[in-house]
């Protein structure tokens, strides 16, 4: 049984203008703000370490240029991140709302619950009405 291990790109300008070129398609198929503006150039790592943790983020937003991905490889060349559209943060805003108030009446159904507690029970029986039944 032999196992595939992915081939990490080096870092390269045409490597990094790769990665652009992914997260702007993801930013436009999914209608989110980004901004492409001058080509990054290489950045200049302190260490070795530094390299490749670069180059792993790299590698991930071309490999799957989602959101977290995309941001993290941004903000490691200093670039402005993606952002969520006028239209999306509106729709998140009343998800947060309808949430609170569905919270709130969750709460208003317990506490009717509580006051309610068995006071219709042992009146009225399924089939038998206990107050006007013939004595």
């Amino acid at each position: 049984m032999s196992t595939q291990y992915n081939q990490l790109l080096e870092v390269s300008n045409v490597n990094i203008a790769v990665a652009m070129q992914e997260i702007n398609a993801m930013a436009k198929r999914r209608n989110l703000l980004f901004v492409v503006g001058l080509q990054p150039a290489i950045p200049q790592f302190p260490s070795q370490a530094a390299m490749k943790k670069f180059r792993r983020r790299m590698n991930r937003a071309i490999a799957t240029p989602t959101m977290r991905t995309a941001n993290v490889f941004l903000r490691a060349l200093g670039h402005s991140t993606v952002e969520y559209s006028k239209k999306e943060l509106a729709i998140r805003a009343a998800r947060a709302k309808y949430v609170q108030v569905r919270k709130e009446a969750r709460k208003a159904h317990e506490e009717y619950l509580a006051q309610k507690g068995d006071f219709y029970g042992g009146r009225v029986k399924v089939g038998v009405d206990v107050l006007h039944r013939a004595a």
